[in-house]
């Protein structure tokens, strides 16, 4: 798990894919949070659920990434979709992909 002063960067830039409830805490896109898009223009850590860092500066910077990213992302806009069309297949403890918000 995460060190104790690291920073849980998909928590901090609310991640549309991060769940943090129940039985889907850590990346829902990623098999394995090393696959992250962000570790290929960061020198981020990861394990098996999350990537991290103690660098605080550049967790802004990352916020701008992701959120670009995913708005470019034509997964996201399907599973966006879906969820809005299939609202039924999704209970209270189900994890649903976020809608990215403006900081």
């Amino acid at each position: 798990m995460e060190a104790h002063n690291m920073i849980n960067v998909c928590r901090v830039i609310r991640c549309p894919y991060f769940g943090e409830q129940g039985h889907s805490y850590g990346c829902q896109r990623y098999a394995f949070s090393g696959g992250c898009h962000l570790k290929i223009i960061a020198p981020l850590q990861d394990n098996e659920y999350i990537v991290y860092t103690d660098n605080e500066e550049l967790v802004n910077s990352l916020k701008v990434e992701n959120d670009r990213f995913f708005l470019e992302d034509e997964k996201y806009s399907d599973d966006l979709r879906f969820q809005s069309e299939n609202p039924d297949l999704f209970s209270e403890r189900s994890f649903k992909v976020k809608e990215i918000k403006p900081n």
